[in-house]
């Protein structure tokens, strides 16, 4: 009965030992399949963050865009308006200073 025992012990044994190894190959290949998964989901993201501040960007720079377009449609006539006040302004000053510089000379001469 002895040896019938440990005839027994040894083949329980041998079953953990086989049912331990392949516990831990399916371990090692779980992890392996987690850690891919996790590396995709990650690599996903990623792109879809980039393509989302992509989007984010071109919104933006439509945005301004449209309104540099609107501005300038609407005021470039009367900056052209106002370009042609200030032109004609500086020389009117050019005369007026020419004009003040002669009357202060005859002054200086008397």
């Amino acid at each position: 009965m002895l040896m019938y025992q440990k005839l027994n012990v040894t083949h329980i044994c041998e079953d953990v030992s086989k049912i331990l190894i392949a516990t831990r190959s399916c371990f090692g290949h779980t992890s392996i399949d987690y850690t891919y998964q996790m590396n995709v989901l990650f690599t996903q993201h990623k792109v879809e963050l980039i393509e989302l501040f992509l989007s984010y960007i071109n919104f933006h720079k439509a945005f301004f865009h449209q309104g540099y377009e609107l501005l300038s449609i609407d005021t470039e006539r009367d900056f052209n308006s106002i370009s042609n006040q200030l032109t004609k302004m500086k020389q009117d000053n050019i005369q007026k200073q020419k004009i003040l510089e002669k009357v202060h000379e005859t002054n200086q001469k008397r």
